[in-house]
Order: C-alpha cells, then sequence, then structure tokens
C-alpha cells in the first residue's frame, strides 16, 4: 500500500504476499462493477475502482476533496465487503 494524501494505491497479491495478482484484481475490479453490496446503511451500492499498475493488479482510490467522512468510510466498507466476498468465493 502506498497513499498521497486521501490517495492510496492498493497491490492485490498472490498468497506469498510478493507477485502480483492480476487475475484477483480483475474479480475485484468486476464485482465492484456488476454488484450491489449492501452497506450499513441499509443501501445497495456498486463501486467503480480505478485498476492499474505494471502487472495491472492495483488500485488507485483518489477521492475528491470535497469527500466527507462519511463517504470516505462507505468507500472503504464497500472494498472491504467486496476484496472478502471474492476472496471467499461467494457470488
Amino acid at each position: 500500500m502506498d497513499h498521497l494524501g486521501a490517495a492510496i494505491r492498493v497491490e492485490i497479491t498472490a498468497s506469498d504476499g510478493k507477485a502480483p495478482d492480476r487475475e484477483a484484481c480483475e474479480k475485484i475490479f468486476n464485482a465492484g462493477l456488476n454488484s450491489r453490496i449492501q452497506a450499513s446503511d441499509g443501501k445497495k451500492y456498486g463501486l467503480i475502482l480505478d485498476q492499474g499498475g505494471w502487472y495491472k493488479s492495483t488500485f488507485t482510490v483518489a477521492p475528491n476533496l470535497y469527500s466527507d467522512d462519511d463517504e470516505l468510510d462507505l468507500g472503504v466498507e464497500l472494498f472491504e465487503k467486496i476484496v472478502r466476498k471474492v476472496s471467499s468465493g461467494s457470488k
């Protein structure tokens, strides 16, 4: 993970913690676009992610400067739920 201000990059790696895992990254990316994840506020959301990096295994999250804490928390919550969903193999 790397960051500058509120912007962060998260690299998805294989179980060894070193090798980039492009396939898992693509699954997370697609799950964000195609899923409706229920958040703690009871609403369902999708999540548009920016996939990149040399191996296409990195997400860049750069919220706008006008995002409040609730919006940032919601983004983190959705990202965590999508990663858990993909990691567990759920549909």
